[in-house]
């Protein structure tokens, strides 16, 4: 397929078994890791952009852009003092948005790209606010630009499920992003913003409906 494919959120447990995947597609990915590794600061517009322009220098295009949101990465968060408040949002959803919007840009410079927008949640798990304003913001972030931005050149892929999910599906997972009847759904905004579960049944779209 020779695709270029960015991955924001990944934990480490999961970077080598999507590398292997992704290299049996003949696919190339780049994997942004937060600050402790290669310099990611959430709450940085500029740390974003940063990083665009070092995958630039690795791609010259990107085709697949997927945000993974792990909720139990912010369980870390069960108070709703200031200290916590702060260093939350900038965690649940500014580093995404800051990102997402980079990507936007450049999306619109080179005229085509995917996004694919993933969220790993344990919906029996009871969660603190900071956790439930944060997942529920990324969750409208995610149907938003579907609905807002899905189009032939743009395909906005929504997609859940639990951390264990993703990993017994990862064959699934990216054999979805490339299958044609979900690379249409994607494309259009009265599908895009519809979320799908790890492993479930592709979209039919009719062509009559856009």
């Amino acid at each position: 397929m020779n695709e270029n494919i960015v991955i924001v959120g990944a934990k480490n447990s999961l970077v080598e078994e999507i590398s292997k995947v992704v290299e049996e597609n003949q696919d190339k990915v780049y994997f942004v890791k937060d600050s402790s590794e290669n310099g990611w600061n959430r709450a940085s517009p500029i740390s974003a952009r940063s990083n665009i322009l070092q995958v630039k220098n690795v791609f010259e295009e990107i085709h697949k852009f997927i945000i993974i949101y792990d909720s139990s990465e912010y369980m870390r968060f069960n108070s709703f003092d200031v200290e916590s408040i702060s260093k939350g949002f900038d965690s649940t959803i500014l580093g995404f948005s800051y990102f997402t919007s980079e990507i936007m840009k450049l999306y619109s410079e080179q005229g085509f790209g995917d996004f694919v927008f993933v969220v790993l949640d344990d919906e029996e798990r009871e969660k603190s606010v900071i956790e439930n304003v944060g997942l529920s913001a990324f969750n409208s972030l995610s149907e938003s630009i579907a609905s807002k931005k899905a189009s032939k050149q743009n395909g906005i892929f929504l997609i859940k499920g639990g951390l264990e999910d993703l990993e017994n599906n990862l064959d699934w997972f990216f054999s979805y992003l490339s299958n044609t009847n979900s690379k249409k759904a994607a494309g259009s905004p009265k599908h895009a913003n519809k979320w799908i579960k790890f492993g479930g049944k592709t979209p039919v779209v009719l062509p009559f409906i856009k």
